[in-house]
């Protein structure tokens, strides 16, 4: 990756839950060397957000291996209508669910993806809802996509603290992604891992 990149942030899918896809793969190889062209290796982390399906699994190509793939929970901000706002330990039910088709568990992560204030749509549609009301420019969004970006702000302070005690160096992806998860904490019941919420 060029300038220093460190990760990426992917709110996207290629289409319905079809497991460890072609695509998968490449993601999973672009996390070791994100810049193929290029002689060596540029590790970066991927963040992914693992689809807005339930229970029929996680869009493509989110069963990756070395991604970080993150799912959607509800928020403290309620009054929206929107079933289970406020209770912050449940994960909405659209978010995608694992387990992956091959067995493992997946999503890897979860992270505040309901009722959040993000950038109005002014075609309509999901994020088109005025926050606050009468705004022109911003709205309230759910979904994975939400969620993500949240995770990948960790990632950057995750780097920033390791940064700070290793003297500059960097840590690896599966560093960052081992930090990020160790480092999450239990929603509900104690029962992570788990393919609702992940590990």
């Amino acid at each position: 990756m060029q300038n220093n990149c460190i990760l990426t942030q992917n709110s996207w899918n290629e289409g319905a839950p079809a497991g460890y896809t072609a695509n998968a793969a490449l993601y999973d190889q672009l996390v070791r060397d994100g810049d193929l062209g290029t002689a060596g290796a540029q590790p970066v982390t991927v963040d992914f957000s693992a689809g807005n399906s339930g229970t029929a699994g996680l869009t493509q190509p989110h069963e990756a291996k070395n991604i970080v793939s993150v799912a959607n929970s509800y928020n403290w901000r309620s009054g929206t209508g929107v079933p289970g706002s406020g209770n912050i330990a449940t994960v909405s039910g659209s978010s995608s669910r694992g387990p992956c088709e091959d067995g493992r568990i997946c999503p890897y992560i979860t992270a505040v993806g309901t009722n959040v204030v993000s950038a109005a749509d002014s075609r309509g549609g999901s994020c088109s809802t005025p926050h606050p009301p009468g705004s022109i420019i911003h709205g309230v969004c759910s979904g994975t996509s939400m969620s993500t970006p949240q995770v990948s702000g960790a990632t950057a302070l995750v780097e920033q603290w390791w940064r700070a005690h290793n003297t500059g160096a960097s840590p690896s992806p599966a560093m960052r992604k081992a930090m990020l998860i160790n480092g999450a904490r239990d929603l509900g019941t104690a029962d992570i891992p788990n393919s609702v919420e992940g590990l």
